[in-house]
């Protein structure tokens, strides 16, 4: 269900980050799923959590990591400096796929302290990050153009088509 979720949002959140905020778009998902987890946490805690509400948490969670990851992977050249946005990819890169490695082994150890531990560690992670999204400085809203834009979904499938159009592209993808 929640990769359902991700698949139907992926499309325009790229598109949603072309067109909103990219640093108020990151604060926005992270605290609407510190809120989340921080409920479900809670409700763990107290033994009241029901099937429903775990779904919906998750779905929820989800969804903010699929319109979070845009808008983050846009707003690094707003913080980085050009010379340096190379090895910035890299550690986000690296960082992902550690978190990826490390994140079940930790959740498995917060587990072993608590039924709850594993939100409340999330319900942290992600108010660390919108505290640190609220500190950063730059621009981080596209730059207007002259171009008309279309509605949302049809810029998804824009860019769609162009990946479709170009082998290089299509092979990265897949």
């Amino acid at each position: 269900m929640t990769a359902l979720a991700a698949f139907i949002v992926r499309l325009p959140s790229g598109a949603l980050a072309d067109r909103l905020d990219r640093r108020m778009t990151m604060i926005a998902c992270d605290g609407i799923r510190a809120v989340v987890l921080l409920a479900l946490a809670v409700l763990v805690e107290i033994h009241e959590v029901v099937w429903p509400i775990v779904l919906v948490a998750a779905i929820i969670d989800r969804v903010g990591d699929t319109i979070f990851s845009p808008a983050s992977t846009a707003a690094l050249p707003s913080v980085v400096a050009d010379i340096q946005l190379e090895d910035a990819w890299a550690a986000t890169e690296a960082r992902q796929y550690a978190a990826s490695l490390g994140g079940p082994a930790l959740g498995g150890i917060l587990f072993s302290l608590g039924r709850a531990m594993p939100f409340f560690g999330d319900t942290l992670s992600y108010a660390v990050s919108v505290v640190t999204s609220v500190r950063m400085k730059g621009q981080f809203r596209s730059p207007p153009t002259s171009e008309v834009r279309h509605g949302l979904w049809r810029q998804s499938f824009e860019g769609l088509r162009l990946i479709g159009n170009d082998a290089l592209l299509r092979a990265v993808i897949i």
